[in-house]
């Protein structure tokens, strides 16, 4: 019934375990700077599938969250809070894929090869071109107040 020992202890375990396994993720993320992903996504499923445990006997017509209670709120709020770290787990996923395709598409670009190398004919027209721009200053035209 409403009443029974079993829900409570299961409604209470599943908070209790899910603080627990929460605060390791974050110390982790304190300590190392960063938790491992699979770490992340593995406590994440362990805390799903207890998740609906207890919301499926907890909350259920005889269950002991049954009357609305604290117990009731509380077992579907952390469940849509685990739905919130999911989501975000997944939006980590896809960004760290779409930094794997970009540094893998920038990893096969062409390299440039010799036959791309501009000739000398083409190197000396571009320094004559540079050259009539600086207005044909040569190093023995440069002042001592030129370099301070």
């Amino acid at each position: 019934g409403p009443g029974s020992p079993l829900g409570w202890v299961l409604g209470v375990t599943v908070g209790t375990l899910g603080v627990v396994v929460s605060l390791v993720i974050v110390v982790m993320k304190l300590m190392l700077g960063v938790a491992p992903f699979l770490v992340e996504v593995g406590c994440l499923l362990f805390l799903s599938v207890l998740s609906v445990i207890e919301i499926v006997y907890v909350t259920a017509a005889q269950g002991p969250g049954s009357p609305l209670g604290n117990l009731y709120y509380f077992s579907w709020i952390s469940f849509l809070l685990i739905l919130m770290v999911a989501k975000s787990c997944h939006e980590d996923y896809v960004e760290a894929q779409e930094i794997m395709e970009q540094q893998q598409s920038a990893a096969e670009r062409t390299v440039p090869t010799l036959a791309h190398v501009p000739s000398e004919e083409e190197t000396d027209s571009s320094n004559d071109a540079a050259t009539t721009k600086r207005g044909n200053t040569t190093s023995a035209d440069v002042d001592e107040d030129d370099i301070l």
